[in-house]
């Protein structure tokens, strides 16, 4: 998503995919990305910050 909010969905989607994008406003910029596309994309993602603190 363009507002950085992902969503990821796995499993697939030959029937439904257009329903689904349809739910998400266009300027959110949703997309599907076939499996490869999707793995390099998440491996791209930089890693959560931990919002635990040790004290």
């Amino acid at each position: 998503m363009r507002d950085g909010d992902h969503k990821v969905v796995f499993g697939p989607l030959e029937e439904g995919a257009q329903a689904l994008l349809a739910w998400f406003p266009e300027e959110r910029g949703a997309q599907l990305l076939d499996a490869e596309s999707a793995q390099h994309w998440l491996s791209g993602l930089p890693a959560p910050r931990s919002s635990t603190s040790w004290s």
